[in-house]
């Protein structure tokens, strides 16, 4: 992707960043709606979302994103276990 993302003063890291977004109620209950709708998960209305946007912002057809998922396999956890599974976008758009 070309997203313009480090400045002059860039060092790469593997300190992670993150930012916690709360969603207003009107804005939840639409998102659960559209994906009923659809016949989907939220999580899957999020992910075309995402997916949309990169198209509708940079016009990449064919993206990578990283979707967490959390290895439960048995009554035992000893810790989060969370790994990024790549799911492929070939985007195309109708109408």
């Amino acid at each position: 992707l070309n997203i313009p993302v480090r400045g002059a003063n860039y060092k790469r890291s593997f300190e992670g960043h993150g930012y916690t977004l709360q969603l207003q109620n009107e804005i939840f209950a639409a998102i659960v709606d559209k994906a009923s709708q659809y016949g989907v998960s939220r999580n899957v209305f999020l992910l075309a979302a995402y997916s949309d946007f990169i198209f509708t912002h940079y016009g990449n057809r064919r993206i990578a994103i990283g979707v967490p998922v959390s290895l439960r396999g048995n009554d035992i956890q000893v810790c989060n276990n969370t790994n990024l599974v790549p799911i492929q976008v070939n985007y195309q758009r109708e109408g």
